[in-house]
């Protein structure tokens, strides 16, 4: 099955060229392919670039060790969540070693070829808590300590291996009627919310027990956290909307790549109005149960909107 075969290559560059250092396996796994980065803009790489960065990256983070937290595939496109965690003992991107411990978490997209190579590649991750970490750019003041990645009580994170199990007692028919419905549901969620600028049409959308995995800084990972983080942000851009690009389904659930537009006319984390426009690209993942979301993980380029703001400066 391709979108299995899928998953396993990319599982294959995880564990054995990021984690082993194996470079040879790179133009196996890679042809030249087109990269989106998390600011919007596009670049053309080849494997010699992938083995590059590989190579740079394990210099500076010697103990270097990435986890695939889950995998979410449909034909011939993967979506991976995972956190990376290692020592800063060499210089990366400028930055001399400051024997930091680093833990980031990220979620990417690749597409395949028809003969199993990455061909094009999304990525979002958690760029900002990298740089704080490495101390470049400081640390947010926290009022108490940071609300925890904890699992729904209520209905545990499918184990790996669990979904596609059920999927496999399901007449194909099913499972493709389930997952259109849950992309259907998504794709509502944002189109309600930026239809009505109204934070209660969360309640037709959210389990009242639903985790966040990725709450947004100073917000609870639940459904009053949520409420008040759309709340925050429908106030600090009126006019923000929206853009789904791309959607993912498998089994419970949905992996979609989105663009947020809006012009920052009220506070936003402390930061006063700048009248400036804000674009970001993000990918989330959301868990279904009974025609509600459940759970939700979330990467935004939350250090592209602080340059756009002009809170950060851009590097040089």
């Amino acid at each position: 099955m391709a979108v299995e075969e899928n998953k396993a290559a990319f599982r294959r560059y995880v564990e054995e060229v990021s984690n082993e250092g194996n470079l040879d396996l790179v133009d196996e796994l890679f042809d030249r392919y087109v990269s989106h980065q998390p600011d919007g803009h596009t670049e053309q790489r080849d494997p010699e670039d992938v083995k590059r960065f590989v190579g740079e990256f394990r210099e500076a983070f010697p103990d270097f060790h990435s986890t695939i937290e889950d995998q979410i595939a449909e034909e011939h496109k993967v979506a991976t969540r995972w956190t990376m965690r290692g020592t800063h003992q060499g210089e990366f991107r400028g930055i001399t070693p400051t024997g930091n411990r680093i833990t980031v978490t990220g979620i990417g997209i690749f597409r395949f070829s028809e003969e199993g190579k990455v061909v094009e590649s999304w990525d979002n991750f958690d760029q900002l808590g990298m740089m704080q970490q490495l101390g470049v750019i400081p640390m947010p003041e926290q009022g108490g300590d940071a609300p925890p990645d904890v699992p729904s009580p209520h209905l545990p994170t499918t184990a790996p291996g669990e979904d596609a199990m059920e999927r496999e007692q399901q007449a194909p028919s099913q499972v493709e009627e389930r997952e259109q419905k849950n992309k259907t549901l998504i794709r509502r969620y944002f189109e309600e919310i930026d239809a009505t600028r109204d934070v209660s049409v969360l309640n037709e959308f959210l389990a009242p027990d639903v985790v966040d995995h990725s709450p947004s800084p100073g917000f609870t990972p639940d459904f009053e956290g949520m409420r008040q983080s759309f709340a925050h942000f429908l106030s600090a851009t009126p006019d923000g909307y929206h853009d789904v690009a791309d959607m993912i389904a498998e089994g419970d659930k949905v992996v979609t790549r989105v663009y947020a537009y809006g012009t920052q006319t009220g506070e936003l984390f402390g930061i006063p109005p700048t009248g400036k426009l804000m674009t970001s690209t993000g990918i989330a993942i959301h868990r279904i149960v009974d025609g509600k979301i459940v759970e939700h993980w979330g990467e935004v380029d939350t250090l592209g909107v602080l340059r756009q703001l002009g809170v950060i400066a851009p590097p040089e």
